[in-house]
Parts: C-alpha cells; sequence; structure tokens
C-alpha cells in the first residue's frame, strides 16, 4: 500500500512539473541599451630593483713583510734615540716591538680592495584599473520595457523567458483561501 501511495505522489510531482514546465516559452526581445558596470579595482604586483652598489673585499694574505719592516724602522728609531742613554738595548727592542706593530697595522690597511656589484630588492607596485564586472541591459519585449544586470554583453537580441500563471487575488471579498482549497481538492479528484 505504501509503494502504491509513493508511486501516486511521484507521477502527480512528475506530471505537475511537465505542465509548469510546458507553461514556459522563450522569445527573443530587442536590447535597447548596454552598459558596462565598471569597477576600479587596485593592483598590485612586483619587480626588482636593483642598485649598484661598493663593498670592500679584505685579502687574507701574510701581513709579516710590513710587521719585519716596522720592525728594523722601529729598532732603528729605538737605537738612535737610545744611543744618549744606558737603556739603549731597551730602546732598541721597543722601538723594534712598536715599528713591528704599527708595520702590521699599515700593511693590513692596504691590503683590501673595493668590488662593486648590484644589491637587489623586490620592489612592490601598486595601479588602479578599471574592470568591467557586469551590464546593465535595457531591452524592449511586447511594447514594454524591462531592465536587467548580465554577466555579458548581450549584443542587439536578448533571449528572455515567457512563463503565463494566473494570479489569485486575495482582496477579493466573495473569495477565501478555503474556497481555494475546497476547489482545489474538488478538480484534483
Amino acid at each position: 500500500m505504501k509503494n502504491l501511495t509513493l508511486f501516486a505522489v511521484s507521477a502527480s510531482l512528475a506530471i505537475t512539473s511537465q505542465a509548469q514546465a510546458e507553461d514556459v516559452q522563450y522569445a527573443r526581445a530587442k536590447v535597447i541599451e548596454s552598459k558596462p558596470i565598471v569597477r576600479i579595482v587596485e593592483q598590485t604586483s612586483y619587480r626588482q630593483e636593483c642598485r649598484p652598489q661598493v663593498r670592500r673585499s679584505n685579502h687574507s694574505a701574510n701581513n709579516s713583510g710590513g710587521r719585519i719592516l716596522g720592525s728594523i724602522i722601529g729598532a732603528a728609531i729605538g737605537h738612535k734615540i737610545g744611543k744618549k742613554s744606558r737603556h739603549r738595548t731597551g730602546a732598541t727592542v721597543a722601538g723594534a716591538i712598536i715599528g713591528g706593530s704599527i708595520g702590521n697595522d699599515v700593511s693590513r690597511d692596504n691590503n683590501h680592495s673595493y668590488e662593486q656589484h648590484n644589491a637587489c630588492y623586490m620592489k612592490p607596485v601598486t595601479w588602479q584599473e578599471e574592470r568591467i564586472i557586469g551590464y546593465q541591459v535595457v531591452y524592449r519585449y511586447n511594447g514594454q520595457t524591462f531592465e536587467s544586470r548580465m554577466p555579458y554583453d548581450p549584443g542587439k537580441r536578448i533571449r528572455v523567458q515567457i512563463s503565463v500563471s494566473p494570479v489569485i487575488d486575495s482582496e477579493r471579498s466573495d473569495y477565501t483561501e478555503d474556497d481555494y482549497s475546497q476547489q482545489y481538492e474538488y478538480e484534483n479528484q
């Protein structure tokens, strides 16, 4: 019994939907105006930007030549200064140590070079552009003018769907909702 009832309900729905589908027709309407709907959109992209930059590079060469030369010159100066005193040997040794230190520093400062290279980074670039997001379309069908928003420009003619269904006037004084439901039950028996 349940299967028969379920079948009857399914068949009734199928017939109703088929009847509704038959009430729909399609036609062509003349497009009077189609205006693009524009929105301003902000865009961002990145581009590489490079600038020349000078970089100092130190070479790790042996600094013993500067140290030795500085020690010899420092010892000679120390010996010359200490000649008139009884601490000549101490002055010579102190001059050699100080001269070696100065010679080492001088040779280290002169032991570098400069190289030019490009320092690059990504820089954001922002701009605004107009983007069409749809069309406001005015069209005429059967002497009446209609307006609709569409995702594309329809061209000179637009396809329209026409469906006809009765309007039930609930404000009529001699007509109630119960009358309609009783009439519907009577017709569908």
